[in-house]
Parts: C-alpha cells; sequence; structure tokens
C-alpha cells in the first residue's frame, strides 16, 4: 500500500470456494469467490497499527479448466477471469473495535479486473468429499496499471461433490 505509512506484512487467510460444471469428459466451467483478510496483528509492523486495522481483498470471477482424472488423484490446469477489491483500513491510535473517535485513521477502497492462470490436484477421499490444493497467479489491473493483489495465492481446502 504505497500511499499509507505502514507496510503490512504477513500471511493472510481467507474462506472462499467454487462452482463447478463438467462439461464433456475433461472441461469444467463456473465460478468462484474469496475473500482474504491480513490484520494488523500478523504484520511485522503489528507495534505501529493498532487493533482493527486490516488489508481485505475480495475477488470473484468465472473459471474453466482442463481436468485429468487418475483414480483417486485429478489434476487440472485452467484459469479465472473477474473482479475485485481492496480494502485497507489503518488505525494510528484507538481501536476499531470501539465507539471512541479516531484522530488518525486511512480507509482506502480500489476496485480491480484479474486474471488468474492456476493448476491445482484434488484427492478423492470419498466419492463425495476431496481434498483440494490450488496454486495461481493473479494479474490485477487498475486503470491500465498493475496492482496489488499480484502475485502467487495457495488455497488448500475441501470440495463437496455431487
Amino acid at each position: 500500500t504505497p500511499e499509507a505509512p505502514y507496510r503490512p506484512e504477513g500471511v493472510p487467510f481467507g474462506i472462499g470456494g467454487s462452482v463447478r460444471i463438467h462439461l464433456w469428459n475433461h472441461l469444467r466451467v463456473g465460478a468462484e469467490g474469496y475473500v482474504t483478510t491480513l490484520y494488523s496483528s500478523l504484520s511485522n509492523e503489528a507495534s505501529a497499527l493498532a487493533q482493527g486495522s486490516y488489508v481485505r481483498y475480495g475477488c470473484g470471477g468465472v473459471m474453466a479448466d482442463y481436468i485429468y482424472e487418475r483414480d483417486k488423484v485429478w489434476l487440472y490446469v485452467g484459469g479465472t477471469i473477474g473482479g475485485g477489491a481492496k480494502r485497507s483500513l489503518f488505525v494510528d491510535d484507538g481501536s476499531q473495535r470501539d465507539w471512541n473517535r479516531e484522530n488518525s485513521a486511512y480507509i482506502n477502497k480500489t476496485s480491480y479486473f484479474f486474471l488468474a492462470p492456476y493448476i491445482g490436484l484434488d484427492y478423492a477421499m470419498t466419492k463425495k468429499v476431496h481434498l483440494s490444493f490450488k496454486l495461481d497467479y493473479t494479474l490485477a489491473f487498475h486503470q491500465a496499471q498493475w496492482v496489488n493483489p499480484s502475485g502467487f495465492r495457495l488455497y488448500a481446502g475441501f470440495m463437496f461433490c455431487h
């Protein structure tokens, strides 16, 4: 966040998911959406930021992938195209969690368009539940320039199949 006086760093965590429909034997299409947050308590600048400061990314889009199934292991490669928003709140003193007026806080929201090619692996634990891992590389644009969140993202979770 170049405009803000802080540089939060750390490991963000989030939640999200996807809905996919199989077309033919190897093609899937669908949609996905995620929200990821890095709180100041996970930042190396935590002592400089007050309680409640965060950087949050939300994004969603349409996706398509090619899947190769081999027994219980499903490998896939594909891409997502969509949009999202980055929201930052930096509280210098006080706390976002109370109802007192803060003397100094910075808030910003920026929308972006993104492309995200990805590779993934599902392990079919049962016919209905898969353990899923996905690695993507997000390319985010805003007004013809690159913006955050550009870079690698790793997903781990469960997929519920029907």
